[in-house]
């Protein structure tokens, strides 16, 4: 609960300035005229943060960089605002039969306005107050004000606090129980009484009453992914925020890092004052590339520092101040069931920062000024961390040593399988495999889709979990775990958008393939269905085989065998063979012999998409066998290109495990050559090649699926 005294009410002096009224402009701004939309406050000099729908209410939709906002301070100044952006973007609004937003703004429905005469003048003292954003992960429940302003009787506008209930905010909105939600108090903040922090935008009143609803802070990451520079902008934002709130404490008068020690009755630990000049610390740093790099230094100062029961409630942090709220926000400086002790969130945040500083430096990342004064700040105040272990061994390890080392690889999954109700619908899931069965994200279709939309779908749910994947260069390997029926979809050509903020936006959509290794396995095998006695037995003896020699390309056995013939061939191949084909596999000829080397447990096979087959020269393909066992000549789909291309992949491959990798080469290279205007037989089934690689158990960190880190190169 709040400290004794501390209430909405009690805090509206301090919330009060930082709190704006948001109104359309009716004649200019020089004659002052404005109509009422609803609420707003200040998140960083010169930004406020508001709805979408207020923005766009009463007179249509808004578009970006209408200077059309009149933002009205708590003293009455008008300001002329300027909107920046939609989340999402204006075209997401529904309309009404005449033309207007109809106010049912989708989700996260905020909108951020530039304000150039609110900029705060360090060296005065002047210009208008900033609230303090949530750095935590995890937002309710808690305890809250709601604040905004309201029209009474007389069409006078008051400033209105009320109480409420925060629950949810994980995947969606807020829930606010309690609260006393007025029209008016759209766009306001939703306040954490206990933390003295932002967690939430007032978004309205539930559709039964009784409630209210909020856009949690956490979802202003959506800049990021939505806008062309919205990582950078995201950036700029909460830099300029930590680093007003930093130079507050040398100010005059009140300032949130000196209420929130009020608020929690904090007893040391990760003080809000250390808080704020780490952050403005962090403000000077370059932002990580990827959301991966935070979590996973975050999860290595966690391992360290803290108890085994603590866990870092992972969500998709696009900052380092994030990165640090993650180690604190299931405790911040107070006991909860054993799960962590005062001190020990100062402990975890001090070896995060030491690792931080370890790869922003080993990267050459940043000024070397701003690297230095990161530096200074935790030799300085990690003699404040009262456990001699962490402060004399394990902080200094943490400096001394590159934290990039040793990265746990992770595995995009995606799990496509048939629904059985709907035929050619498919339901689908995406996981994300940390190793060791940690699966730490995971994004589920809401219905089964059509065949035809799975690419639509799943490469629009997919770069949220390969950003939480990537860190530090080391790309998230890719599965799709599939039926044999789709086995031809060209899944690796699928285009994904790189969510790396220093990519130019040419090169942010690339054919999935083309950046990472991408494979594929096999749906009804992976779940672990019984085909034969000894089935598991022959499949695990190929796959160990296959770690331990070169493999051995051989012709598919043809379709005129059928599957019984082509299996017990099959099952008298060596280990090490691997399957090829020069047709598709999914259905049609190919289909029949693929199931037989499922069946026969072969865990490698490598096949081309092309949508015709390639008789090979003179009717014999090559590498057919001639003599007894061999696969018979002259089959369709001996490509003669296609042959040769997998021998050239094949060739000096010291074992099976480097097939994905070769691959992904290979696709780079006639994708480089397509954009040239190179293209040809040889191109285009070197383009369309799929690679089965479908171990019978997940692999151990030294064995098994692309064990050579792929890397970004600028």
């Amino acid at each position: 609960m709040s400290a004794p005294g501390y209430t909405a009410d009690t805090l509206e002096d301090i919330i009060r300035p930082s709190v704006v009224r948001v109104g359309a402009s009716a004649g200019g701004h020089a004659e002052g005229g404005t109509t009422f939309l609803g609420s707003g406050f200040f998140v960083a000099p010169g930004w406020v943060l508001t709805n979408a729908h207020v923005v766009s209410g009463r007179g249509g939709p808004v578009g970006r960089r209408e200077r059309v906002i009149t933002v009205t301070t708590a003293d009455g100044d008008n300001l002329p605002g300027e909107v920046m952006y939609l989340l999402p973007g204006p075209g997401a609004a529904p309309a009404t039969p005449r033309g207007r937003t109809s106010g049912a703004w989708p989700f996260p429905d905020l909108a951020l306005l530039r304000v150039p005469e609110a900029e705060w003048r360090v060296d005065e003292g002047t210009g208008c107050e900033c609230l303090w954003l949530s750095d935590r992960s995890t937002l309710a429940p808690a305890d809250t004000g709601l604040y905004g302003w309201i029209e009474v009787p007389g069409g006078a506008v008051e400033f209105h606090p009320s109480t409420g209930r925060a629950s949810g905010g994980r995947d969606g909105h807020l829930v606010i129980q309690g609260g006393q939600l007025q029209p008016g108090c759209s766009g306001g903040p939703v306040v954490d009484l206990d933390r003295g922090a932002v967690i939430g935008v007032n978004k309205g009143v539930s559709k039964g009453g009784g409630s209210g609803v909020a856009t949690p802070i956490t979802a202003l990451r959506v800049l990021r992914d939505s806008e062309q520079h919205g990582g950078a902008v995201l950036h700029e934002l909460l830099s300029a925020h930590d680093r007003y709130h930093h130079g507050r404490l040398d100010g005059a008068g009140d300032c949130w890092p000196r209420v929130q020690p009020r608020l929690q009755d904090s007893r040391g630990g990760f003080s809000p004052e250390l808080r704020a000049e780490l952050y403005a610390l962090f403000a000077e740093l370059p932002p990580p590339r990827t959301a991966g790099e935070p979590i996973e230094l975050s999860n290595a100062a966690r391992l360290a520092t803290l108890r085994p029961s603590y866990q870092v409630r992972e969500f998709r942090p696009h900052s380092w101040r994030e990165g640090a709220g993650l180690l604190y926000d299931a405790h911040d400086g107070r006991v909860s069931d054993g799960a962590g002790a005062t001190g020990l969130e100062l402990e975890a945040v001090m070896v995060y920062a030491a690792k931080v500083w370890a790869a922003l430096s080993r990267e050459g990342r940043g000024g070397q000024a701003a690297r230095s004064a990161l530096r200074e700040w935790i030799d300085r105040n990690r003699r404040q961390v009262r456990n001699q272990v962490v402060r004399q061994i394990i902080v200094p390890q943490a400096l001394a040593e590159d934290p990039r080392t040793g990265l746990t690889r992770s595995v995009a999954r995606v799990e496509i399988e048939p629904d059985m109700s709907t035929p050619e619908a498919h339901t689908w899931h995406i996981r994300l495999d940390r190793g060791g069965g940690r699966v730490t994200m995971q994004h589920v279709a809401r219905e089964p889709v059509p065949r035809a939309l799975l690419r639509e779908e799943i490469s629009r749910a997919l770069p949220a979990v390969l950003d939480l994947g990537d860190a530090f260069g080391v790309l998230a390997d890719v599965e799709f775990v599939v039926p044999q029926p789709l086995f031809d979809l060209p899944v690796d050509a699928w285009p994904v958008r790189m969510t790396d903020p220093d990519e130019p936006r040419a090169c942010r959509t690339l054919p999935l393939g083309r950046h990472r290794p991408v494979v594929l396995r096999d749906w009804a095998r992976y779940g672990g269905r019984e085909v034969r006695e000894g089935y598991l037995e022959e499949w695990t003896r190929r796959w160990e085989a296959l770690g331990a020699e070169a493999p051995a390309p051989v012709p598919l056995p043809g379709e005129s065998r059928g599957e019984d013939g082509a299996r017990e061939w099959l099952l008298a191949a060596p280990a090490g063979t691997v399957p090829v084909h020069s047709g598709r596999v999914g259905q049609g000829p190919g289909a029949g012999p693929m199931g037989a080397a499922l069946a026969a447990g072969y865990p490698v096979a490598l096949w081309t998409r092309c949508a015709g087959e390639h008789p090979a020269p003179g009717g014999e393909g090559p590498g057919s066998g001639s003599g007894a066992g061999g696969p018979p000549r002259g089959e369709p789909g001996r490509c003669a290109e296609f042959h040769e291309r997998t021998r050239a992949l094949f060739a000096g491959a010291a074992t099976a495990s480097e097939l994905p990798a070769r691959l992904r080469a290979l696709r780079q290279r006639y994708d480089g050559e397509s954009e040239a205007g190179e293209t040809g037989t040889e191109a285009d089934c070197a383009r369309h090649l799929a690679l089965l690689y479908d171990p019978p158990h997940r692999p151990r960190p030294a064995e098994g699926l692309l064990r050579e880190p792929s890397r970004v190169f600028r």
